[in-house]
């Protein structure tokens, strides 16, 4: 027979502030990704017709299918096979279950967060962590079971809204040690980036810039040298 006690523990954590040059910087690097999707596409316009107006030409990143439409007129003198290319390489085509979390659409989101405002960038730790365990009672002659004593359960809550998370190893079995491990830090420009699988920013910008360099110019080049 056991009895079990119920121990709660509350850890607070403390950091610096972020360097204040992070947020121009990460700015920065936003800007350059979606800038060279509009570079390209500028380019595949005055491949195919040299004499059209290409000043508000920009790579078009759409959701829905609506949106593509809408966003059409911002390739206008591409050929129809670049159209139809880049057509292929939307956010609704390649995941259109949930377009939202296409690297594109996280970029394009990202852009226009930056062009309204300036980026606020936070540290978002666990808000809070608890430590349950048991604490065995033998009595009579019951023999101990080696798991008895070790059961700890851990739970922390994210910042960012809606997401949370448990862990334990294979028996169901942590240390408090392995809790605070635990607490990651995370950057964001805002509660937005949740979206993103709770990614930090610096992890989604490189996500995306290697996104594009293997997945998007490759191809888009060989239809540029193509035409």
């Amino acid at each position: 027979m056991r009895s079990t006690h119920l121990q709660t523990k509350n850890h607070e954590i403390d950091a610096d502030p972020l360097p204040r040059e992070w947020a121009p910087a990460l700015s920065h690097i936003v800007q350059d990704l979606r800038s060279s999707l509009d570079y390209i596409a500028h380019e595949l316009v005055l491949k195919n017709d040299p004499t059209a107006d290409a000043s508000k030409t920009q790579y078009p990143v759409a959701t829905t299918s609506g949106k593509w439409k809408e966003q059409l007129r911002h390739i206008r003198g591409a050929s129809g096979h670049a159209t139809e290319f880049i057509r292929s390489l939307q956010p609704f085509v390649l995941l259109p279950e949930d377009a939202e979390r296409d690297p594109l659409a996280a970029l394009n989101a990202l852009a226009i967060i930056d062009r309204h405002r300036i980026p606020l960038l936070t540290l978002a730790a666990g808000a809070g962590v608890e430590v349950r365990f048991d604490v065995t009672k033998l009595r009579g002659n019951v023999s101990l079971n080696n798991d008895w004593g070790h059961r700890f359960m851990t739970e922390g809550y994210r910042c960012e809204p809606g997401q949370g998370w448990s862990t334990s190893d294979e028996r169901g079995v942590v240390t408090e040690q392995e809790s605070y491990e635990q607490l990651s830090f995370r950057i964001a420009f805002n509660e937005r980036t949740s979206l993103y699988e709770g990614w930090d920013v610096i992890e989604t910008l490189w996500g995306i810039g290697n996104y594009i360099q293997t997945e998007i110019f490759p191809p888009l080049e060989e239809v540029l040298g193509a035409d």
